[in-house]
């Protein structure tokens, strides 16, 4: 917690010794990672941004420095800044297949953040890529929750006029409604509604919205 780092800080500090010294700067990178994550939760991305990159300049370890990369990265997303929100979360990408293994969560979170951006800038096969591919790490690591990436596969091919397919996926999500979240189950039939509705099936299409 934020409160943990700062006495960890107290506790290192004045020591010369090379131990004690790492341990400070890793709790001083977790220090500026928990106060970079409260000002991007109040929308301050800059200032977030700012926070995570003291955190990435002390260069601890890979863990550390992949996850700080990875935030940065998200934050040049919030601010307008695509190609160096990629490059960022490129390079996370990496550090964190190396860290956490290629199928582990965080990597789906990469992924997942990649894909958004394409598919954002309409570089639809790619965005359909990195969604599946972040769809794979966590039905890997055993997630349940994959609604809302297959919701964004069904967006990517209503996009490119796929009908059929973006049924079909649709349909994909229908089968994990139990162990879905409230904020998916919204996603879900507030996206499938109106889709049904663009097809002119109004009445299926009024339950789903009514439901959402």
């Amino acid at each position: 917690t934020f409160r943990q780092c700062e006495d960890m800080l107290k506790r290192c500090g004045g020591s010369g010794e090379e131990a004690v010294e790492q341990g400070r700067l890793v709790a001083l990178g977790e220090l500026w990672t928990l106060q970079g994550h409260r000002d991007r939760r109040c929308g301050r991305f800059d200032r977030a941004r700012l926070h995570y990159e003291r955190a990435l300049a002390l260069d601890t370890d890979e863990t550390s420095t992949s996850l700080a990369t990875y935030h940065v990265g998200l934050c040049e997303k919030y601010t307008g800044s695509p190609e160096r929100a990629r490059e960022y979360l490129l390079k996370a990408l990496a550090q964190q297949r190396r860290v956490f293994g290629a199928n582990s969560i965080r990597v789906g979170k990469c992924y997942h953040a990649l894909a958004g951006m394409a598919h954002d800038t309409g570089e639809f096969d790619r965005a359909l890529e990195w969604y599946n591919a972040a769809l794979h790490c966590y039905r890997t690591q055993g997630s349940e929750n994959d609604a809302r990436i297959l919701c964004c596969i069904a967006q990517v091919h209503r996009e490119r006029e796929e009908f059929e397919t973006a049924e079909r996926t649709y349909a994909r999500i229908k089968c994990r409604v139990s162990t879905m979240s409230v904020m998916e189950r919204v996603q879900y039939h507030s996206d499938f509604g109106e889709f049904l509705r663009e097809d002119d099936r109004w009445e299926q299409s009024y339950d789903h919205l009514h439901t959402a």
